[in-house]
Parts: structure tokens; C-alpha cells; sequence
């Protein structure tokens, strides 16, 4: 496989993780989904095409009000591309993108904070959290040059790639709706746990990163009700509440009140651990070690759809496309 980097700017973080791709700049304004814009930058300024460079280099933005900030995307693909000039290539299709072979590179720590800061208040970018450990900050050798005195390359009639554009999203939204349905279904109780400890795991990191290393009030209010929830979501606690409705939270502070409650986890110590200094923090670990259980559970619960017993037809805008032929 090769590596191949787009740059491109921070204000296409959102439209780029709401469909999982890149395309040319043209195909936005007439595919019918997702967003209808795209912000251009020097490096890759052409309309049809989209231009994807074989080493990276550093690249600028202009001053501006918006939070308009220089990203490279790294791409690794087993796709040939055809070359623009030495060291630069093109491609007029949709450049799909997936979490273990994208990597998004920015050149300041406050740049990559801001730009997920501002991800996540959005719904579109659902996918934004798979794509984390794949954001990077980084420095490279040299800058892109400008492209000055190259024709852009012609391209054939892209109605047909946006018609397998438009196909794709729809058949992406089908699939993940079943399978979210499909987890739901499994185990409520994995789900609110997973949500739980992932909002903890969140949290943590927010004070891990502080000067002081110390929860705010808000945040220990935060802490306390998703430990609680987090609580109400082991298997004894559960069963309790299947076997007693409603009755599951009394029969626990009786208990507690006695000393006869055992916490299968200590809130308390692992707030003070926070503060334990070197990179294996106890709290961070034990916390990533509890979602990668659930997350095991999860996996074993689920049930996945089988392509090979039913076919799946998806409609583009003017017809309708098998399952199997869009993967040709």
C-alpha cells in the first residue's frame, strides 16, 4: 500500500467525517447530501479533480475570522492514481475513507483541541470518535508548492460517480441504522454502560490534561452521576432491578447503609489517581480497560447482517444498484 496526502482546511473537518470521504470540489454542490460547500485551498484548488501529493509538507492558511486552520489527510491505499507532475497525482472519483488507514495531521495542538471542540457539538460528525487515535500534531520538512501553470486535468462526466455517491451514503445510512438497532437490541444494559464510561473516559482525560489535575465542581458533579449510572449497570444491580421493578435503588442504600453493599469499583481512588503522574496513568488505564471489556461483550452479543444471503438494493437517483455491483 501506498500513502498519499490531501491538504486541505480545518472547515472541512465536519463535511469530511459526515459522509467518511474526499471528493472533487464540483461533486458537493450537486450530489444531494451532506454538505453543499467545500473550502478550497492553494494546494488543491481545482474543481473536478482532487489532487493527492506522495510526500507530506508543511502549508499555510490565510488570517481570517473563521477557524479556518491548515489539515493534512494521509490516505493509505493500494489505488493507483495518475500523475498530475512528480510527486503529485489526481483522482475525479470519491476518496472513501476509514479509521486504520486515515491519519489527520495538524501543525498545532490549540488547532487540533479547537477543531474537535467544535466536532463535537456537531451530529454529523458521529463518526469523529473512531477517528481520534488517528489525529495527530505534527511538524513536517518544506512546503507544497503552489500549483502555477498546470492545466487541470479533463475529466469525463461525473454524473456518474455522484450517482454512486449518492447509492453509497444511502446504503451506509441503512447499515449503520441496522446495526445500532441491531446493539440496541442485544443489551440495553451494554450500551448505557459503554455511553457511561466513555463520557468518564472523556472526563478524565479533560482533567489528566488541567494544570492542576484536579476535577472543577462541574465535573465532579458530572463524575458522581455517571459513576451512579455506571453502577446501576452491573449485572447484580440489574438483575436486582429485573427481579424487584422499581424497588433495585432501595434495596441497594439499605445495604450500603449497612456495609453489606461490596462496589465492584472505587470512584473515590480512582479520581485521586488522576493526579498520579507518568504516562500509565492507573485511573486512564483502568478505565480504557473497562471499555474494551464491554466493548467485547458487545462484539460476541451482536448480529450481523450477512450479504451473502440477501442482496441489498439501494437507489440512486435515476436507478436502482445491487449491493454487489456498487462494490465492483
Amino acid at each position: 500500500m501506498k500513502k498519499y496526502y490531501i491538504p486541505t482546511s480545518s472547515l472541512n473537518f465536519n463535511n469530511i467525517l459526515s459522509t467518511e470521504s474526499v471528493s472533487p470540489r464540483a461533486f458537493y454542490a450537486q450530489r444531494g447530501f451532506g454538505y453543499s460547500r467545500w473550502e478550497s485551498v492553494k494546494e488543491n484548488n481545482f474543481d473536478g479533480v482532487t489532487l493527492l501529493y506522495s510526500t507530506p509538507h508543511m502549508f499555510t492558511r490565510l488570517a481570517s475570522e473563521l477557524e479556518d486552520h491548515a489539515m493534512l489527510i494521509e490516505v493509505e491505499t493500494d489505488e493507483e492514481f495518475p500523475k498530475l507532475s512528480e510527486g503529485i497525482f489526481y483522482t475525479d472519483k470519491t476518496i472513501y475513507l476509514n479509521p486504520w488507514q486515515t491519519k489527520f495531521y495538524f501543525f498545532s495542538q490549540r488547532v487540533l483541541t479547537t477543531v474537535c471542540s467544535l466536532s463535537d457539538s456537531s451530529l454529523e460528525t458521529k463518526m469523529c470518535r473512531l477517528y481520534k487515535r488517528g489525529m495527530q500534531v505534527d511538524t513536517f520538512e518544506g512546503e507544497y508548492p503552489e500549483i502555477l501553470d498546470v492545466a487541470e486535468p479533463r475529466v469525463e462526466d461525473m454524473s456518474l460517480y455522484i450517482g454512486e455517491d449518492y447509492a453509497i451514503n444511502k446504503m451506509k445510512g441503512l447499515l449503520y441504522g441496522y446495526y445500532i438497532g441491531a446493539n440496541l437490541s442485544a443489551s440495553q444494559r451494554l450500551v448505557v454502560r459503554l455511553d457511561s464510561l466513555r463520557r468518564i473516559q472523556d472526563i478524565f482525560a479533560s482533567i489528566r490534561s488541567s494544570e492542576s489535575k484536579t476535577a472543577s465542581s462541574s465535573q465532579e458533579e458530572q463524575l458522581k452521576e455517571l459513576f451512579s449510572q455506571l453502577e446501576r449497570t452491573e449485572p447484580i444491580y440489574w438483575d436486582l432491578e429485573q427481579e424487584f421493578p422499581g424497588l433495585s435503588e432501595r434495596i441497594v442504600a439499605f445495604l450500603t447503609s449497612r456495609d453489606r453493599w461490596v462496589r465492584v469499583f472505587d470512584r473515590e481512588r480512582h479520581v485521586r489517581e488522576l493526579k498520579t503522574e507518568g504516562e500509565n496513568n492507573p485511573a486512564v488505564g483502568w478505565v480504557q480497560n473497562e471499555i474494551r471489556k464491554v466493548e467485547q461483550e458487545i462484539q460476541g452479543a451482536r448480529v450481523r447482517l450477512d450479504p451473502e444471503k440477501a442482496e441489498i438494493i439501494v437507489s440512486t437517483k435515476d436507478k436502482l444498484s445491487s449491493l454487489k455491483s456498487l462494490g465492483k
